[in-house]
């Protein structure tokens, strides 16, 4: 076939009749014929015409660039991160985010609702969206010999296992999909492997966060000096510090990998203790990736917000017996803020899996003060409860501390709030009622987007004076 015409060579006529001889040679002379003209048209594609010193220059054959198709790229459903919910409205004429067909190359787009198999994978506005990113086929692929670990409650996982779960559920409640993404495996000759790195199309995508890499280690001066001088003490700050034991709803969310530790940090900011896992004191109520670590909240020892009343008592002796061991002949009172700070935020049971503590339950009674009956205990106990009233972010806006208006929290119908079970009006129900309301436990996320329940006086900060935006 010739690149460089687009003329085909006639064919002779046949005629009617022919002796073998005559039908040799016309065959002989249509193959000559051929050959003559393919010769050619090779010749004209191959040979260019020089002007230089040579009188032909021999020129390579331009590639052929075929146009791209549908099969060049593929649509993949983002994840919870990546969904722009600002591109999306409940009024279709409003969606800014482009139709997928009309999308370019790493450009999210949307796709009708009556599509027949939606991916349903972001939520806004009180319904669910199916919301994809164009991607170049070859580029983004699942590893099909990745699987998940077994153990710590988590089941064996595919990435077309993965691709199949749904993201949200009829009320937008996060569904397995995010989780199972997070979840670490092997696949062919690769260990520890987390789901997002795998499974791109399965999980959005999207690529896990890896620590940089640490700094090179500088080595002694040589020869190193024969006297050592002795470092000066730091000068005081003048500031005492204190450390308040975060609530594990406020642990920072991959593990807090751009936590400061504690002898870093600012004040009004959350930090990692310094201090060994295992020690009797550290808090570790915090879980990330099979391990426990502490977080505090690093605020000035003169701090009258988390402070504890130690006149209150719990009003449910029969409860806190339950909660709290204490030995016989202590002096120590077991339905008081001291018990509370004593109690577990989390437990570890004996096949490792990490399970809500005590604590919590706690910090949710109701008990009495010297001064003053129905008072509850995160009220009273705001140190050991960590339930002070602070502003919502640290002074860089880098860290949020707590919870405002948390848009994820709801209260199950059951309960008998039917006007509280919508994400995002649930808080709004609650100060209408603070008093009562703000002891109701519900349903919300954590930072690692995992379902968990909390108490309004935690996901609603402003109507129960937890937690407050800056003015």
């Amino acid at each position: 076939m010739s690149y460089g015409s687009t003329q085909k060579p006639g064919a002779a006529p046949r005629p009617n009749k022919t002796t073998p001889s005559t039908r040799q040679l016309l065959a002989f002379g249509v193959v000559m014929a051929l050959a003559a003209f393919t010769g050619f048209a090779v010749a004209s594609k191959s040979i260019t015409l020089s002007t230089s010193a040579s009188a032909f220059a021999a020129t390579p054959a331009a590639p052929l660039s075929a146009p791209r198709t549908s099969w060049d790229y593929a649509l993949i459903p983002v994840s919870g991160e990546s969904c722009m919910l600002g591109g999306l409205s409940p009024d279709p004429a409003k969606i800014t985010l482009p139709k997928c067909k009309d999308a370019k190359v790493d450009e999210s787009c949307v796709e009708p609702s009556n599509k027949k198999k939606p991916a349903d994978n972001c939520w806004a506005y009180g319904m669910a969206f199916s919301v994809y990113k164009k991607v170049k086929a070859n580029e983004c692929v699942d590893d099909s010999s990745w699987e998940s670990y077994v153990g710590g409650g988590q089941y064996q996982h595919s990435c077309k296992d993965i691709s199949k779960m749904p993201f949200f559920d009829e009320k937008g409640v996060p569904g397995p999909h995010a989780d199972a993404c997070k979840e670490t495996g092997s696949g062919g000759s690769r260990n520890g492997i987390k789901g997002i790195e795998a499974c791109c199309r399965a999980c959005g995508g999207q690529k896990p966060w890896n620590p940089p890499p640490a700094p090179p280690k500088t080595h002694k001066p040589t020869p190193e000096p024969t006297k050592k001088t002795q470092k000066p003490s730091p000068a005081p700050t003048g500031k005492p510090t204190k450390l308040v034991a975060i609530a594990p709803l406020d642990c920072p969310g991959e593990g807090g990998f751009d936590v400061k530790p504690c002898h870093k940090a600012s004040f009004g900011d959350i930090c990692i203790t310094d201090r060994p896992s295992g020690n009797k004191n550290a808090a570790e109520q915090c879980f990330f990736d099979g391990k426990r670590f502490s977080v505090y909240y690093k605020v000035r020892e003169d701090d009258t917000t988390f402070t504890d009343d130690s006149s209150w008592k719990s009003g449910d002796d029969a409860m806190w017996s339950k909660k709290v061991a204490v030995k016989e002949g202590s002096a120590d009172d077991a339905s008081d803020c001291r018990a509370i700070a004593k109690a577990e935020w989390t437990i570890v049971t004996k096949s490792g899996n990490v399970l809500p503590g005590p604590r919590e339950q706690m910090c949710a009674s109701v008990g009495y003060t010297k001064e003053k009956q129905d008072v509850p205990a995160y009220v009273a106990c705001a140190e050991s409860c960590d339930s002070g009233d602070r502003e919502a972010f640290d002074e860089k806006d880098k860290h949020e501390i707590c919870r405002t208006n948390d848009p994820y929290f709801e209260i199950d119908a059951c309960d008998h709030h039917d006007n509280a079970t919508l994400p995002g009006s649930t808080c709004a129900w609650v100060a209408e009622d603070a008093a009562k309301r703000c002891l109701e436990e519900g349903m919300t996320q954590d930072w690692d987007e995992s379902p968990t329940k909390a108490y309004a006086f935690r996901a609603c900060g402003e109507a129960c004076s937890t937690c407050y935006d800056k003015p």
